[in-house]
């Protein structure tokens, strides 16, 4: 190995803090996003708020552009793939790293043996209550985590407000009425949101075949841009003989 690639111990940490920092940063806004029907306000008065949609109804995309409304602090933590017991803990390391001095004593109260990742977030909840004006956690897949850790985690952070993304499962009823939270649903493009992403990107047809695409893709955006993809590659971009041959019983069936 070269001397000059050689990464010694004091070295390591400001490189691991600045990878946890580059975590916590909602991923970037689309240039094209384009608003859904009756779409929830960036700004609310609730301290959390529950956001659900059907995967590729633009949960993410719609935090992403929440980001560009506002200066208030605003970290991102997505859970998918993790065990929900491990969420706490998890999310109070990058809580630690986003709002807490490396020297600071919060953060050498919560490193110590036998702190659980509940008791992490109080302690960080304090610190916030005082030094942090207005911050806002952005959870992502909600849904995938068990409800009594959700509903935990979310209230051992009573300083901080909260949007909760998920798709609708079982338990949001238990943790929307458990934490007060303002419930609101992605409904997707409208028929002009969506005849105007068509002529963007290079489909035509009449209003009709546009709302026949809004039925079929239920308004999804993601579903809409992937049939408009397929509609300009195999169909040359006329939306009137996309649109009732994709169509099987009354229901969409997209290509990916």
């Amino acid at each position: 190995m070269r001397a000059d690639h050689v990464l010694n111990s004091e070295a390591l940490q400001p490189l691991l803090e600045q990878l946890v920092a580059q975590l916590q940063s909602l991923p970037e806004p689309l240039e094209d996003y384009h608003s859904q029907e009756n779409e929830p306000v960036y700004q609310s008065g609730d301290r959390v708020r529950l956001i659900t949609g059907f995967s590729g109804s633009g949960k993410t995309s719609w935090v992403d552009e929440l980001g560009t409304h506002t200066a208030s602090p605003l970290l991102y933590f997505d859970v998918a793939g993790m065990p929900s017991a491990g969420v706490p803990a998890a999310l109070a390391r990058e809580m630690a790293a986003f709002v807490l001095a490396e020297d600071s004593p919060e953060r050498q109260q919560i490193l110590l043996p036998g702190v659980s990742g509940v008791q992490s977030l109080r302690v960080i909840d304090l610190f916030i209550s005082v030094h942090v004006q207005d911050m806002t956690i952005v959870l992502d897949n909600g849904h995938r985590i068990s409800d009594d850790i959700l509903v935990e985690t979310v209230r051992s952070m009573a300083s901080a407000k909260w949007i909760v993304l998920a798709q609708e499962w079982p338990g949001h009823q238990l943790f929307s009425t458990t934490t007060e939270a303002g419930v609101l649903t992605l409904s997707g493009w409208s028929r002009d949101t969506i005849a105007r992403e068509a002529t963007a990107s290079g489909c035509f047809g009449t209003i009709e075949n546009f709302q026949s695409l809004h039925d079929l893709t239920g308004g999804l955006p993601l579903f809409v841009r992937d049939a408009l993809r397929i509609c300009k590659e195999s169909y040359n971009g006329d939306a009137a003989r996309y649109v009732p041959s994709r169509s099987v019983s009354g229901k969409a069936v997209i290509a990916s």
